[in-house]
């Protein structure tokens, strides 16, 4: 006889994951949806939804975003033989109302392309107030994170309510649950959340305010308002939302992922063809018309800092750049492997970090080759095209021998000196105060404290700012 027991108050296994869950894997979805904008992307993905059984005047919708990389659609359908007015209030972050009318023809479909009305960089919630019963969804399409592609979509709620609940949610490497809500109401609403996680422990955020018409989001994948990553039964988790003041609200939950996947966007482009299409030998940044920031890491020595940072950015979901010298990878091979393993774009710094103004032609060839034979032999993958000299020297003889080999120089337009003793506070100060469209900034595996107190600010704040950290690959690409 088998039995399977289960913990008072746990979210556990499969049958629990598939509680109320809407299957998101159908469709292809290639073109823009409407001639009313342009689309950002031709994205791959799926969604599904249940119809709504009723039209009714009033829909609330608490997830929204006009960031980069995402398309939000309100599709509102009118049912009836007349006209109907169906005001749109779009709610942000800071309680401001942005409220716009759509005139509906009868029996007809409207379609309404959020960003073209809602200013950029904007997380937004949305009420519809309608004349006539109506009926309203929203999809999005989004790249998320820049190498998270798809599609989703749902019906609005009927109403504000002081009870919300979730059976989904994770907090395992590779998956991002967000908790977006939303107050449409006139008074503050003081609530509450519950995580029921896999292990049989409650954790409880207690006496939280959202304030009156606006929208807050929680990322649950993250500690503070949110869980942490956890790896075992407690990055399995359910959700309660309680308003403990009894003013209604709205709760939703996004979330995506790279489910059973950590192959990363860079590893798909044609970097050779790439870089030629770049018609120079040397870069100091990267499409500055995109919001998106090369992190590099120049590895030359230090185990415990390297760790910290292959820590730091596995925890948010981040690839980057290390240009790596050859004797790094001979003497800690591991290290090097781990950031190939995890995604990282690994590329070369010379074998053993000698100023190139000051060498022979066939000493430098030797260091490129020596640096590229001992990084590839590690990590499966060859470095080129991409290298970065030591002290970023060079001249023009060493610039057209690397590029003879089939090498770009990178250089940065970023440069923090982190290796020049700074705390972590100094660090991000540094980098958030010059970063670019299109930045490289460099940084070097040193001062493991330093790195683990600032980078997880870093990342946060640049996705907060509307940036994308990104590799070296993904900076050079062409606009979406």
């Amino acid at each position: 006889m088998h039995t399977t027991g289960y913990a008072a108050g746990s979210r556990q296994g499969l049958a629990a994951r598939l509680l109320f869950i809407l299957p998101c894997f159908l469709l292809l979805i290639t073109q823009a949806l409407t001639a009313s904008g342009p689309a950002l992307s031709a994205w791959s993905g799926g969604h599904d939804v249940m119809g709504s059984g009723e039209a009714r005047k009033t829909w609330f919708f608490a997830e929204g975003c006009t960031r980069m990389g995402f398309e939000e659609w309100v599709c509102l359908f009118n049912p009836n033989a007349a006209e109907v007015t169906a005001t749109c209030k779009y709610m942000l972050g800071d309680g401001q109302v942005l409220a716009r009318d759509e005139v509906l023809p009868p029996r007809s479909r409207t379609t309404v392309n959020v960003r073209a009305i809602i200013p950029p960089d904007n997380d937004i919630s949305l009420a519809v107030e309608a004349s006539q019963d109506i009926v309203a969804e929203r999809p999005m399409y989004f790249r998320y994170h820049s190498n998270v592609t798809g599609g989703h979509d749902v019906m609005g709620a009927e109403a504000p309510r002081t009870e919300w609940f979730f059976a989904e949610g994770c907090s395992r490497d590779g998956f991002d649950t967000w908790l977006c809500l939303q107050n449409p109401g006139e008074e503050a609403a003081l609530y509450d959340i519950y995580y029921y996680c896999g292990d049989g422990t409650v954790q409880e955020r207690k006496d939280l305010t959202l304030g009156p018409h606006s929208r807050f989001t929680i990322p649950a994948h993250e500690a503070g308002l949110g869980l942490g990553r956890s790896n075992d039964a407690r990055g399995d988790f359910s959700i309660a939302v309680k308003s403990v003041n009894g003013v209604p609200i709205v709760a939703e939950r996004p979330m995506y992922f790279r489910y059973h996947s950590t192959f990363p966007e860079w590893r798909s482009v044609d970097r050779d063809e790439l870089v030629r299409s770049l018609g120079t030998g040397e870069i100091f940044n990267g499409n500055t018309s995109r919001r998106c920031v090369a992190l590099t890491f120049d590895a030359e020595q230090d185990r415990a800092a390297t760790t910290a940072i292959l820590d730091a950015l596995r925890a948010y979901d981040v690839h980057c750049t290390f240009f790596v010298l050859g004797a790094f990878a001979d003497q800690y091979p591991d290290l090097v492997k781990r950031m190939a393993d995890e995604g990282h774009e690994v590329a070369s710094h010379s074998y053993d970090h000698r100023e190139f103004t000051a060498l022979s032609t066939d000493w430098r060839y030797s260091e490129i080759v020596s640096s590229e034979a001992a990084i590839s032999r590690v990590t499966g993958h060859p470095t080129r095209p991409y290298f970065r000299f030591p002290y970023g020297s060079r001249n023009a003889d060493a610039l057209a021998l690397l590029n003879s080999m089939g090498y770009i120089s990178v250089y940065w337009n970023v440069d923090p000196t982190d290796y020049s003793g700074i705390y972590a506070g100094a660090l991000y100060s540094r980098i958030m105060s010059t970063v670019r469209p299109g930045a490289i900034v460099v940084m070097h595996t040193v001062n493991a404290s330093q790195k683990a107190g600032a980078l997880p600010a870093i990342i946060r704040d640049l996705r907060a700012s509307g940036y994308e950290p990104v590799t070296i690959t993904e900076a050079l690409l062409a606009d979406d």
